[in-house]
């Protein structure tokens, strides 16, 4: 699986969440890998939230009076939605969708306006009027459906200043067959012959950066 984590929603407020990349299966050890066609939600959305309050519990932010609280609502706050499908072969597909997870918080082009006192309105991606947070609210009560926001300039460099991650944390994450430790377990069998070259995961930093350079940032050498 492939994790990518984000911290925003349509109108820069905190709004913490997960993508991820999961193939439709498993790889054996051997490198086989065995397909799965239908893969329930609703297991992984019971181990995510157990994992979860788990690790709330470890770090004494929550109480098992909380945690049993929640679990009584008829809405958890835990959802998982795996509707979005992309095949094999559909690179493009593949690449949209990465471009989706790892995008920037903002959007220069979603900044309509900044108005002669430096106030700024920021459209949300969708036309589609939603309740979002309040601003600076500490219950993040729902205020009215809307599709924009005003931002006041200090305002609106604190919204977008933080989604920055500490220093050292990794917003792409990788586990189980794409985890660097897999893939050097694959290249050492590839050495010594018990493992084809056909099945790893080859290495082309320099090309790749750059590539990713000029798509994102349209820039040229």
């Amino acid at each position: 699986m492939i994790a990518g984590v984000q911290t925003f929603g349509d109108l820069i407020n905190f709004h913490p969440h997960i993508h991820a990349i999961v193939p439709c299966g498993v790889f054996m050890e051997s490198g086989k890998f065995i397909e799965i066609k239908q893969i329930p939600a609703e297991r992984f959305l019971a181990i995510w939230e157990k994992k979860v309050f788990e690790f709330l519990l470890k770090e004494e932010v929550i109480t098992p009076a909380i945690v049993d609280n929640m679990r009584s609502w008829e809405h958890s706050g835990f959802s998982i939605d795996n509707n979005v499908y992309v095949a094999k072969d559909d690179k493009e597909g593949m690449g949209r969708l990465i471009e989706y997870i790892a995008r920037c918080p903002f959007s220069l082009a979603r900044i309509i306006k900044l108005t002669d006192t430096g106030k700024v309105l920021y459209r949300a991606v969708k036309t589609a009027c939603r309740a979002f947070p309040i601003l600076n609210n500490e219950k993040l009560k729902a205020g009215v459906n809307r599709n924009y926001e005003v931002f006041e300039p200090m305002d609106f460099l604190a919204e977008i200043t933080q989604h920055i991650p500490n220093k050292g944390e990794h917003q792409m994450r990788y586990y189980g067959w794409y985890s660097n430790k897999q893939r050097g377990v694959r290249s050492k069998k590839a050495e010594i012959g018990e493992l084809p070259q056909s099945q790893l995961i080859k290495k082309k930093c320099s090309p790749g950066w750059a590539m990713l350079i000029k798509m994102v940032y349209e820039a040229v050498h």
